[in-house]
């Protein structure tokens, strides 16, 4: 069966949508809308034999515990579906924190350790490479 590959980033999970005009209302439907695209993203991985790639800002800032929590249990009902995952510059540190929330069986990969590294899926004859976000690098090198 053959793999799909779903890329994707910049959701800003958790993003405050009142500074920018909107009601309340309409900040909130926006905010939920987001959570709903990352589980349809989901949904469609799943459908299709599909692996998702999240390139950083998940979030839309360092997430706090519930928020990760509502990410792990969503990537659990969808327990089938491979994630990868790096921080962005809006939620660098947020891979750290959610690769002590994972268990060593989990299917959610983060790369969360400066530097490029590999993660392997013999099964799917896989291996992605990713490296977290740091604002440290020197792109100069």
């Amino acid at each position: 069966m053959n793999t799909t590959f779903i890329h994707t980033a910049d959701f800003h999970l958790g993003k405050d949508f009142l500074y920018a005009g909107m009601d309340m209302e309409l900040a909130g439907n926006r905010k939920s809308a987001l959570w709903t695209t990352l589980e349809n993203v989901f949904a469609m991985a799943k459908n299709n034999n599909g692996v998702v790639f999240i390139s950083g800002d998940l979030f839309d800032h360092r997430p706090k515990a519930y928020e990760l929590y509502r990410f792990v249990e969503l990537t659990e009902r969808y327990a089938d579906v491979d994630v990868y995952l790096i921080d962005g510059n809006h939620d660098q540190g947020m891979c750290h924190d959610l690769s002590e929330m994972l268990s060593d069986e989990s299917h959610v990969y983060v790369f969360h350790k400066p530097g490029i590294h590999f993660i392997e899926d013999k099964n799917r004859n896989l291996r992605v490479y990713g490296t977290c976000y740091d604002p440290m690098m020197d792109l100069d090198r």
